[in-house]
């Protein structure tokens, strides 16, 4: 392989990265606004959900050893819920409305629990978290 012949097919491996990133932020936003609606900016529903809540419980070990070894619907019943929960009240500071909708008894906190066992699961992958700093 030459030279210019790597960097062609490291372009292509770059490209096709950034679309994996760019159609799982499109789809997270779209389950976001479909959970929260529209008087919340996307800017904020990423950072409850990626930054607040995702960090916190990707920083929790047991949280993610459950969504690592679990399906989905086992990860859910698991600390996940609970985890969440914690994560959810600890960010209603600056996050009143999101947090009080996922809160309110309905389905929304499932639904956002199989999301952040989404992001959990696959967003490392795409670089869309970082990882937690180790203290």
């Amino acid at each position: 392989m030459t030279r210019e012949d790597a960097a062609t097919a490291h372009r292509r491996r770059l490209a096709r990265a950034k679309d994996r990133l760019r159609n799982f932020l499109s789809e997270l936003i779209e389950r976001l606004n479909e959970l929260f609606g529209d008087g919340i900016s996307d800017e904020n529903k990423l950072g409850f959900a990626v930054m607040q809540v995702g960090q916190t419980l990707r920083a929790n070990e047991r949280v993610m050893r459950q969504i690592k070894h679990n399906d989905k619907a086992l990860a859910v019943q698991g600390e996940l819920k609970t985890a969440a929960i914690k994560a959810i009240l600890a960010a209603r500071n600056g996050n009143q409305a999101m947090a009080d909708q996922l809160l309110s008894g309905d389905d929304r906190l499932i639904d956002f629990l199989g999301l952040m066992y989404n992001l959990l699961k696959h967003g490392q992958d795409l670089g869309l978290t970082r990882p937690p700093v180790e203290h």
